[in-house]
């Protein structure tokens, strides 16, 4: 199940080099992916790192307010 989705463009833009052979667009498809990946991966941490810290911010302010 995936927590957020990216909006992904087309990969068309894969199949436009003039050289290209379906060898090189299968890997550069795989590449793409991969790196999809670890964006998604990285979103995700990033995110379960801010939800924490302001967790944590909000505590800390609700402490100070009732000193």
């Amino acid at each position: 199940m995936r927590l957020w989705t990216v909006r992904r463009p087309s990969l068309n833009w894969l199949a436009c080099g003039e050289d290209d052979t379906p060898e090189k667009r299968v890997q550069k498809k795989q590449r793409y992916m991969e790196i999809m990946e670890t964006v998604e991966k990285t979103f995700i941490e990033d995110k379960k790192f801010g939800n924490s810290s302001l967790t944590a911010s909000s505590s800390f302010t609700s402490k100070e307010g009732k000193l």
